[in-house]
């Protein structure tokens, strides 16, 4: 029961995450799979993808915030994050950085097109451990 008191923990955590992030905040994602996943987990935010275009030319069309960068959080989504978040404060831009932090201290996802496979699969732990 204690393994089940735990996911149930971390679930409500996740959920709570997400209760946090306004739904007309805009997240940059790296591509459609992020995307995806994003909508997949019931969040309908405006998204701005990279999807290969030079970072130069994101952090031109985002003119007002906050934002969210919600890159991957392996090295290259490191890289591109710190690149993103040094361009748009200094224009100006403010990063709403709740999200990501939850995503790095809270979960082992790297990955965020990963972040509605690793929602199910903590919903599905909870239903196996009470039912299996």
């Amino acid at each position: 029961m204690h393994k089940v008191r735990q996911v149930k923990e971390k679930l409500e955590e996740f959920d709570a995450a997400l209760a946090l992030i306004p739904p007309t905040m805009p997240a940059v994602v790296e591509g459609k799979n992020d995307a995806i996943a994003l909508q997949e987990l019931g969040l309908n935010n405006p998204l701005i993808l990279i999807d290969r275009r030079p970072l130069y030319k994101v952090v031109e069309g985002i003119s007002t915030g906050p934002v969210m960068i919600l890159t991957d959080l392996d090295h290259e989504g490191k890289k591109m994050y710190r690149y993103l978040y040094h361009h748009l404060t200094r224009h100006g831009i403010i990063i709403d950085k709740g999200f990501r932090d939850f995503l790095w201290k809270k979960t082992t996802l790297r990955q965020i097109e990963d972040l509605s496979s690793y929602y199910r699969n903590l919903k599905l732990k909870i239903h196996e451990t009470r039912f299996g």
